[in-house]
């Protein structure tokens, strides 16, 4: 399940009980949406690193679509349809 940052705020407000609920976090210019703006960024990369993302992952070994040689390339790989993109 995922949330959108959105809803992610309107959460944090919910657990501080706080009756605010925003409709969009782009466009709201309230106190709560400037304090939760603060500290988003370093909130999202300290959970990311917390993740252990690690014990999830496997190894695999990369399909191989061709090889270049453009000056700015050399092989081209089939990507993955078992993977995560954060």
């Amino acid at each position: 399940m995922s949330f959108s940052k959105t809803e992610i705020y309107n959460i944090a407000l919910s657990a501080l009980l706080l009756s605010k609920e925003v409709v969009e976090v782009e466009t709201d210019k309230s106190n709560e949406v400037r304090a939760l703006n603060t500290f988003y960024d370093i909130a999202l990369s300290t959970t990311l690193q917390d993740l252990d993302l690690d014990s999830t992952s496997e190894p695999i070994t990369l399909e191989l679509l061709a090889e270049l040689d453009d000056g700015v390339w050399t092989y081209v790989y089939k990507y993955p349809t078992r993977c995560a993109f954060l």
